[in-house]
């Protein structure tokens, strides 16, 4: 997530400007798209949030990065 932000506002990663930490824990995000401990995949399908300009979707396959409206 933190390297498809930077890409977006044309950064590097390690050098970015944008301090994803600041909006979002990402570990509690990944944590809700790991598997169960017993396997299972979880309920949470989407999460949605703003990183400075722009509006951030979190899916189990994909990162969607659009200006916010």
């Amino acid at each position: 997530m933190a390297t498809a932000l930077a890409e977006y506002v044309g950064e590097d990663v390690t050098a970015s400007t944008v301090r994803l930490y600041d909006y979002v824990d990402p570990e509690a995000l990944d944590a809700l798209f790991a598997e169960t401990r017993t396997g299972s995949t979880r309920a949470v399908q989407c999460v949605e949030f703003v990183v400075e300009d722009v509006t951030v979707v979190v899916r189990p396959d994909r990162v969607e990065i659009t200006p916010t409206e």
